[in-house]
């Protein structure tokens, strides 16, 4: 769950992956109060198809402090109807790959950056 605290890092990258995905798919993100979950689990964000409702990815937005965590009850899953990415700053993405693939956890990965811009912080998000 994202709390939507406006300097928070997560609430910033969350608002993005929205804003970036929301014209082709249906977004739902559990922001402040856990309301969408998958097998139990309230992912920061679940993207669904817009005809059919099919959800198709769930997205993690953590840091590295959060990761293992995050990556031991997904791993505790077992069986996810969707993707899951985690997404993480570009500097910890290989770190994040590693704890993953040391746990047995079959995820994708994107990562993010933030860079202030003319008073503002620009957010780009990438996925793999």
């Amino acid at each position: 769950m994202i709390e939507t605290n406006i300097a928070s890092e997560s609430y910033l990258v969350v608002q993005q992956i929205e804003k970036i995905l929301s014209d082709r798919f249906k977004i739902l993100c559990n922001v402040d109060t856990p309301q969408h979950y998958i097998g139990g689990l309230f992912p920061d964000v679940i993207v669904m198809d817009k005809t059919t409702d099919k959800i198709l990815f769930a997205i993690e937005v953590k840091k590295s402090g959060q990761l293992p965590n995050c990556i031991l009850q997904w791993k505790n899953l077992s069986s996810l109807p969707a993707t899951l990415y985690i997404v993480v700053p570009k500097a910890e993405l290989n770190n994040a790959k590693g704890i993953a693939a040391i746990n047995g956890l079959k995820a994708k990965f994107g990562y993010y950056t933030i860079s202030p811009n003319d008073g503002q912080n620009e957010v780009m998000v990438h996925f793999e």
